[in-house]
């Protein structure tokens, strides 16, 4: 299941912003990783949090991060699926 987050308006946030927002707190460290490296889901694809650059500075958007949650779970699908009905883990 996806993380859902309010999208209705729309605005900038920051490594910080994101990690105060997501649910465990991740590290401002894991933010920049998901958007510079991306995130390896089960299935092996790589999913990469969009991102937006202002000078030094990186943000996101709470839409984009919706997306970035969305398409790892739907990457993810296929494996939960097997892992469901008895084959490998």
């Amino acid at each position: 299941m996806a993380i859902r987050l309010d999208t209705s308006k729309p605005e900038y946030l920051t490594l910080d912003d994101v990690s105060a927002l997501v649910p465990g707190n991740p590290g401002r460290t894991a933010v920049w990783s998901w958007m510079r490296r991306g995130c390896l889901s089960r299935t092996g694809e790589r999913v990469r949090l969009k991102c937006y650059r202002a000078g030094r500075r990186l943000f996101t958007s709470k839409s984009l991060l919706d997306e970035f949650f969305t398409a790892l779970a739907d990457s993810d699908a296929p494996q939960w699926q097997t892992d469901a009905e008895g084959g490998a883990r």
